[in-house]
């Protein structure tokens, strides 16, 4: 019972992880995704550190995975 209740816990720390990310960059991660595949100047007109966005785009892509999979692992109890 423990463990799903931390999963539980972490999935809302995930969940507000990937919102803080959400409203820095005014979009979703499939928007933030697509620009930094193709269009990256435009977020660097924006404000945004190089680093910075290569940071926050593979935090958010584990966040996402983290996410996927303890839901995963939820839905087989």
């Amino acid at each position: 019972m423990k463990i799903g209740l931390e999963r539980f816990h972490r999935i809302k720390e995930i969940k507000e992880e990937i919102n803080k990310l959400g409203e820095k960059y005014g979009m979703d991660f499939d928007e933030f995704f697509e620009l930094v595949e193709s269009k990256i100047g435009k977020l660097l007109d924006r404000g945004f550190d190089l680093g910075e966005i290569l940071e926050d785009s593979l935090i958010w892509e584990n966040l996402l995975d983290e996410l996927e999979e303890i839901k995963k692992k939820l839905s087989k109890y």
